[in-house]
């Protein structure tokens, strides 16, 4: 079982791990360029976050927007966050209203 299996089962596992380290450098990257992109750019901001985290149709956030993986969280249609959202998605998180019966979708 690697440590990104161990961490989205709720084990005890080495956050230290080098693939972990690297998903977080991506997504700390992305959360940089996303947080210091043109508040003009609607689409280009929208379009980084959308490299990072698995959103639908007309969710949106402002920046400051901070996560620790990004993969993890998975945001309905709808969503709107306003600044300084910080989510620490080690674990699978979902935003939005209703339920999700296909997680593949959400």
């Amino acid at each position: 079982m690697t440590e990104q299996e161990k961490m989205l089962a709720g084990l005890s596992y080495d956050s230290w791990d080098p693939a972990l380290v690297g998903f977080r450098k991506t997504a700390k990257s992305l959360c940089h360029r996303f947080n210091l992109a043109d508040p003009a750019d609607l689409e280009g901001r929208m379009a980084t976050l959308a490299g990072l985290l698995k959103l639908g149709g007309t969710a949106h956030i402002e920046p400051n927007f901070f996560c620790d993986y990004g993969f993890n969280i998975h945001v309905r249609d709808g969503f709107y966050s306003n600044h300084n959202l910080t989510i620490l998605d080690v674990c699978r998180v979902d935003i939005g209203i209703g339920s999700c019966s296909a997680p593949t979708l959400c």
